[in-house]
């Protein structure tokens, strides 16, 4: 998905944010779906000893959050920011957090989880689904909860899907005796089962990835990556009796469900121009892109922009 602009015959700046919303019909079904967080950090609430690098267990790359405990418990490991796109209507039946994690010795009675929670609206919740395991010296990912498991709450797909949402991991050693253990925990993903009753559903999400792409005017824009959020950070053109290249946006990381009917598309433009003077400046186009290619269909409207920001919708609930 994706979107594009602008022309103009007088000089003046265009700024915009983009985002895409989605509306699919789906038969009644389950559904899975996995992400890895964003943002990994050590924090209080349990044992003292801090994480090092807790950044690292954003992905399963063999580059470790570390902790090291001798008759102590760490801090949490929190992960928040999987970036779930759930559909409003779902409802979800089960939370998994899976954590790749190893212990560089065994002896001593071995080092084990002190705490594995989830993480709802930024509280660390008090069901725990911590396991009695004994960590060996090699990699293993473990499942806490499971596809059915609500960790002993009633959740919503804005909750889920919330940038707060995520999960709290701890270890400990228990025994003082001997050297010390070292806890590396290399990933800490959530796994969110769900399903629909039959109907039609609409998902809204926001690009990863602007760009400033050849293809149709020559002027490129300037900072294109602000436009993958609505936050008064801008991409921004400057236009004069010229049109800009694409602004093109990707990486919306919906999860349709397999089996879905998609029933259009819509594509909300945040733009607005610094002057509104000699005609205006408006859509020079407005396509999608599929697989990589910008269409041909195009959606771009006659409207003059204003010079506060108006959000603009291309296409429609019906429209593929």
């Amino acid at each position: 998905m994706r979107a594009s602009m602008i022309p103009l015959r007088r000089r003046a700046w265009l700024a915009l944010s983009l985002g895409i919303g989605l509306l699919f019909g789906h038969a009644a079904s389950a559904i899975t779906v996995t992400a890895s967080p964003t943002t990994c950090a050590s924090i209080a609430g349990i044992g003292t000893v801090a994480w090092s690098n807790p950044a690292r267990a954003i992905s399963s790359n063999n580059s470790y959050a570390t902790a090291t405990v001798d008759g102590t418990t760490t801090r949490y490991l929190q992960c928040t920011g999987y970036n779930f796109a759930i559909p409003t209507g779902a409802t979800i039946n089960g939370i998994t957090v899976s954590v790749e994690r190893r212990s560089n010795r065994i002896t001593d009675g071995g080092s084990k989880d002190a705490a594995m929670r989830v993480v709802k609206a930024g509280v660390i919740g008090a069901t725990d689904r911590s396991t009695a395991t004994t960590y060996t010296t090699a990699d293993v990912i473990e499942a806490h909860g499971g596809a059915a498991d609500l960790w002993g709450d009633a959740w919503t797909p804005a909750q889920i899907n919330a940038a707060n949402f995520g999960a709290a991991f701890a270890a400990i050693k228990a025994n003082a005796a001997g050297a010390s253990h070292t806890i590396s925990v290399d990933h800490v993903r959530i796994t969110i089962d769900y399903s629909f009753a039959p109907g039609s559903y609409s998902v809204t999400a926001s690009p990863t990835n602007c760009a400033s792409i050849a293809g149709i005017g020559t002027v490129g824009w300037t900072n294109p990556a602000r436009a993958i959020s609505s936050n008064n950070s801008y991409a921004t053109a400057t236009v004069d009796g010229t049109t800009t290249r694409y602004l093109r946006c990707l990486g919306y990381n919906f999860a349709i469900p397999t089996g879905a009917s998609i029933n259009g598309v819509t594509v909300n433009v945040e733009r607005k121009s610094n002057r509104t003077t000699n005609g205006g400046s408006q859509d020079a186009a407005m396509r999608l892109v599929k697989a990589g290619v910008i269409g041909t269909t195009d959606r771009s409207t006659t409207t003059i922009y204003t010079t506060a920001d108006v959000v603009e919708a291309h296409g429609g609930v019906s429209d593929l």
